[in-house]
This record gives structure tokens, C-alpha cells and sequence, in this order.
């Protein structure tokens, strides 16, 4: 996975800047190497899709907020020496041996919006590669997070589920060192991820007509993205997140 020709400086498609992969502009290549922060282009772009500070309802824009939120949060994820990042937002830390911290990534527990639970699978022998081997569970539904590899589960760490985002490791399992370090991102691909959860995360902002603070079925307060882009959509994103069968 580390030579992933779609980082290749060279690919039209990795230059473009994520205003022009969300179609918000027409042509933009990126010339900052995706330093969103320090790039003047797009403070401009941001300044033009925020609120007038003249609108007196700033309820109006909580859906949108939202989403900004998210994307903010995104900026601040660096790729930390030590830790394997895997398919289906999947890290492992190692502990000794072939025994290895299991959890989800940072961009996981950010777009678990108001989580009620979790449940692991196919525990109590080896998980193949490919296997469910995590249920998650909201008022959105479940998500069913895939193995990225062949692992066994040594021990699971019970955690609140308020306390997730915080204490990220979920178990201690075992698995081979060769077929992690052949499956792992590098730290360019990584970041290139993230890139991508941004313009989807742009485009849910421009595909959608937010209506406020309030949904169309029923009147129910907006304060998490799957309300926002409605269930279907959250779970089709979730999806993509959790159970890509590489």
C-alpha cells in the first residue's frame, strides 16, 4: 500500500486543490502541498462560504457548522512515528513481540457522531482478513468495522463509550509483523486519506440544502452529521470508512 501510484506527485488528480476536487471551483491546482492552513487561497474560500456576521439567526448555519467543525479537527491530525495505521481506519501500536495495541484512528471516533456502543466479532478464534470484527452501534444504525489482516484478540479493554475518543485502544491482539508492515500506510498516503475525508466532507456541505437548525422529518434539532446529510448518507460514508476489502 505504500506505493500507491494515486500519491504519485506526477497524477493530475493528487494536484488538484480540494476546492476544485469538491467542483466548488472550476480549475485550481494545488501549490502549497495541501498546507491548507497557510494557504491564502483558501482563507479566501473559507471567508466566502461563512455566514455574513450581518445574518442575525446564526442558528441558521449549525449544519454547516458542523461539518466545519470536522474539518477543522482534520487539519490538526498529524501522522504519529510508532503507530500502523491499516485499512478501515484500523491502528495497531506495538507492545512486544507479535502483541500489538488495537484501536481506530483519530478521523474514526470524529465522524462516530453520538455512538451508543460496541461489540467485537468473531473473537474468540483468529480473525481472517476481510472478517467483521467490530459492531458499531447509534441512533444511525451499525457500522461493521473489517479486519485489515489476520489477527488473533488477546484481551479486550473496556472503555466507556463517552470515553472512546480519549482512550482510542480498544484491545490487545497478536499478528504477524510482516503482514502489518505490508499492509500499513506510509505517512504520505496517510495524509493523503485525510485529504480525501475533507472534500467529502466539503462536497457533503455543497450537495446538500440545510434547512437550519431543524429537520425536514419531524422537527428534530440538528446537532450531529448524520442528521445533517441525512442516515443514508452517513452510513454509505461510514461504510467506506470501516469496510473497504482490500
Amino acid at each position: 500500500m505504500s506505493e500507491n501510484k494515486n500519491i504519485d506527485p506526477a497524477n493530475y488528480e493528487s494536484l488538484k486543490c480540494i476546492w476544485m476536487s469538491s467542483n466548488t471551483v472550476e480549475y485550481k491546482l494545488c501549490d502549497k502541498n495541501f498546507d491548507c492552513d497557510n494557504c491564502v487561497f483558501d482563507k479566501s474560500m473559507r471567508n466566502i462560504y461563512t455566514a455574513p456576521e450581518n445574518v442575525p439567526d446564526e442558528n441558521k448555519y449549525i449544519p454547516k457548522n458542523i461539518i466545519r467543525k470536522k474539518t477543522d479537527f482534520l487539519r490538526t491530525i498529524k501522522f504519529s512515528p510508532g503507530i500502523h495505521y491499516l485499512n478501515n481506519s484500523i491502528v495497531l501500536k506495538k507492545l512486544f513481540d507479535r502483541t500489538y495495541y488495537l484501536g481506530l484512528d483519530k478521523p474514526a471516533y470524529l465522524f462516530l457522531d453520538n455512538m451508543t456502543g460496541y461489540e467485537f466479532l468473531n473473537s474468540e478464534s483468529g480473525v481472517k482478513k476481510g472478517d467483521a470484527l467490530l459492531k458499531l452501534t447509534g441512533e444511525w444504525g451499525e457500522a461493521k468495522v473489517l479486519s485489515p489482516i489476520d489477527l488473533t484478540i488477546v484481551d479486550k479493554l473496556k472503555h466507556n463509550v463517552e470515553d472512546l475518543g480519549v482512550n482510542a485502544w480498544l484491545s490487545l491482539v497478536e499478528a504477524n509483523s510482516e503482514e502489518i508492515n505490508n499492509s500499513e500506510f506510509a505517512e504520505k498516503e496517510y495524509m493523503c486519506n485525510i485529504d480525501h475525508l475533507k472534500i467529502k466532507l466539503y462536497e457533503f456541505e455543497n450537495q446538500f440544502d440545510f434547512l437550519g437548525t431543524r429537520m425536514k422529518d419531524g422537527g428534530i434539532e440538528v446537532k450531529f452529521l448524520y442528521q445533517a446529510v441525512g442516515i443514508r448518507k452517513y452510513n454509505e460514508f461510514l461504510k467506506s470508512l470501516f469496510s473497504n476489502k482490500c
